[in-house]
């Protein structure tokens, strides 16, 4: 889905009204594989993401290649704001300073900002000011599984959010919305998601791994970069 399409598909929700834990194994060995080498031309698309970082507005530390075992970013960062709008604004924060991917802090600040602000302001009246996630990267396979795939987390591709937080002081969390209104609100947020990511994954999730938080991730599934699971 294009960017444009996603923000169509957004606004569609929004005029339509649309709203429709469990203990995790012990973290699995980290020295199974040897890690990937680094691709040909890996520095030229890293110094082409931190360029648009910059341009959307991003606020960012840039970390060098990180590699542990089998699991490696080429281009991590870590995240602290992206901007609100295209114009002025006040920046949404990330308190956790989470280390991702560039190309995956790159699709965030695509969707708070065309998707995600634009819907908390137009419920709420009020402007979103920071998201509460999880550390983003963790070495480690799929639900910590120990004959698990290699998780997104352990390639910097995927994160956690559990919390919206508003220039009102409302929050809105994943695991317990405060009211109806707040949890209409997170389900339409949880389906523009899948608009922009490959997985999109909350509480109801049929793994019932994901209770307490909104997990997004970019990583690509089978064959088709159109493949998408949105749960």
């Amino acid at each position: 889905m294009t960017p444009c399409a996603a923000r169509t598909f957004a606004a569609a929700l929004v005029f339509t009204g649309a709203a429709a834990s469990q203990p995790l194994p012990p973290r699995a060995p980290n020295d199974l594989y040897s890690p990937p080498s680094k691709p040909e031309g890996a520095d030229e698309d890293r110094r082409a993401c931190l360029a648009r970082l910059t341009a959307l507005g991003v606020e960012y530390e840039s970390l060098t290649r990180h590699e542990e075992g089998a699991c490696v970013i080429d281009a991590p960062i870590r995240l602290e704001a992206v901007a609100a709008s295209r114009g002025a604004g006040t920046p949404i924060t990330f308190p956790q300073r989470p280390m991702i991917e560039c190309r995956l802090a790159e699709r965030l600040a695509d969707w708070l900002r065309d998707a995600v602000a634009p819907l908390f302001q137009a419920e709420f009246g009020a402007a979103l000011t920071s998201v509460v996630t999880g550390p983003g990267y963790e070495c480690r396979r799929r639900n910590r599984a120990p004959d698990a795939k290699m998780s997104a987390h352990a390639l910097g591709l995927a994160l956690d959010i559990s919390a919206f937080k508003l220039s009102n002081r409302r929050s809105v969390y994943a695991d317990e919305p405060d009211d109806q209104r707040s949890k209409n609100l997170f389900d339409v947020v949880r389906r523009t998601a899948c608009g922009w990511f490959t997985t999109v994954l909350g509480p109801g999730s049929p793994d019932g791994f994901h209770e307490d938080h909104l997990h997004v991730d970019l990583q690509p599934h089978g064959s088709r970069d159109s493949y998408r699971i949105c749960q």
